[in-house]
């Protein structure tokens, strides 16, 4: 589950892992809030970078977030798994969006979606044919299915990012 998502600059958002924990992130911060109200942990992002997209969280409770130019995975216990650099800082739509699997997909590049395992490494691509863009966040449907939006078509893919199918959306 998570909040709002942003153009450009910062993010504040609001994001609840399934530990029923709270996670609000706002500019360079994330802090995660435990049911009773204290404090769990606080996560600061590098001087450079601001949050870009909306956190959000893995049934492990691993938390996603993507700056201007990294990406980052949080531990439940606020430390950093890994981060890795990306170019993205001119994307048009930064989304990101769980996995069934405790992994995580992104948007990046305006034509591509990218599943990350929970160590950092790339699971796999799936980018949009015929020139086409992203332009709506990644959506995990409950069947498992990923739905990304184009211009023209919406498509929806496996949790192995193979297409399941696409269709044309009628104005």
């Amino acid at each position: 589950i998570s909040g709002g998502e942003s153009d450009r600059g910062p993010v504040n958002s609001l994001t609840v892992l399934p530990s029923s924990a709270v996670v609000v992130a706002e500019r360079s911060t994330v802090i995660s809030y435990q049911p009773d109200g204290t404090v769990g942990w606080r996560f600061t992002l590098p001087e450079d970078e601001v949050i870009a997209a909306a956190p959000v969280a893995a049934l492990s409770s691993v938390t996603y977030v993507r700056g201007e130019q990294t990406r980052f995975a949080i531990a439940p216990d606020g430390v950093a798994l890994w981060q890795s650099r990306h170019s993205g800082a001119g994307d048009a739509v930064r989304g990101i969006t769980p996995l069934g699997d405790s992994t995580v997909a992104i948007a990046q590049g305006d034509r591509s979606l990218v599943a990350f395992s929970d160590q950092g490494r790339v699971r796999w691509t799936y980018e949009l044919p015929g020139g086409e863009t992203i332009t709506a966040a990644p959506t995990l449907a409950p069947s498992s299915l990923i739905y990304v939006r184009s211009n023209s078509h919406l498509y929806a893919g496996d949790a192995t990012g193979n297409l399941a199918w696409k269709m044309e959306i009628q104005p």
